[in-house]
């Protein structure tokens, strides 16, 4: 595609959504006779960019926006293909064809698409998969070697990309089954962690990691892993559950772990 074709197609896109911001803000759905309104102020990007991995794969006449609506311009029309709800049991995905082979389609979730647009923070080796696997690195979350989006504070606003922390998919299960961990005994919590830090170690080149966890005022955890990596500092962003009492006793048991394994470790504190 030459620069011309997609500069055009997003130059003629923004013409005909502030005529739709300026009036009602209904766009009608890409399948059916539903229309649905857009939000006040919402602002779209073009989810083509050349010579990035990922986005370069994706039809020029997709737009997305922060709250996980993409909408299309295939047609010279606006259209919406997804208006995805911002609380969901299951991640919405959205289907796209091949450039080189229309008979081939590839998906991708919303709140992947949305965070590589926005530029969201890409941990550890998940960079690297993007740019050796492309829209391939997207697949079957079996294949502990593909990437997907973790979400760092909450599941309820699921396409902030700043909510949104693309990483390998075998440390994204490592993660979410620690955090899952509530009333076993230390052993197993250790156990989990210890498979956390096996699958972390892939990600930071077997480099050393500073666990931090922090309590805010409303009891809210939020934890956080430094990494030295090869290519500079990294912040794996982590959730945790909100009973303090309970992330002493798994942390103790993670302590024993770290110190183990060489990993330095700091002590839960309290923000004033």
């Amino acid at each position: 595609m030459n620069e011309k074709s997609y500069t055009t197609k997003a130059r003629l896109f923004k013409t005909e959504l502030k005529k739709v911001m300026d009036g009602d803000r209904k766009v009608r759905m890409s399948k059916g006779e539903e229309y649905v309104e857009l939000r006040q102020g919402e602002r779209f990007r073009q989810c083509y960019k050349p010579d990035t991995p990922v986005l370069e794969e994706l039809p020029e006449y997709w737009f997305v926006s922060r709250y996980g609506t993409v909408l299309t311009f295939e047609t010279g029309k606006i259209k919406c293909l997804r208006n995805s709800p911002q609380v969901c049991k299951s991640y919405p995905k959205i289907t796209y064809l091949d450039r080189s082979d229309n008979t081939k389609k590839h998906c991708i979730r919303v709140h992947d698409l949305v965070a590589l647009v926005y530029g969201s923070d890409v941990f550890g080796k998940a960079n690297e998969l993007l740019q050796e696997k492309g829209k391939s690195a997207f697949g079957s979350n079996a294949d502990p070697d593909n990437v997907q989006g973790h979400h760092i504070a909450d599941k309820e606003n699921i396409y902030d990309p700043n909510n949104v922390q693309l990483m390998r998919s075998g440390l994204h299960r490592a993660i979410e089954l620690c955090c899952k961990a509530t009333d076993e005994d230390i052993d197993k919590q250790a156990q989990r962690a210890q498979i956390m830090m096996h699958e972390l170690e892939k990600d930071t080149h077997g480099k050393p990691a500073v666990i931090t966890e922090s309590i805010t005022k409303d009891g809210v955890t939020r934890s956080h892993i430094r990494a030295d990596l090869v290519e500079g500092k990294a912040v794996l962003h982590l959730r945790r559950k909100e009973d303090v009492e309970f992330l002493r006793t798994f942390f103790f048991g993670l302590r024993n772990v770290l110190l183990a394994r060489k990993y330095d470790f700091e002590d839960l504190t309290l923000d004033n």
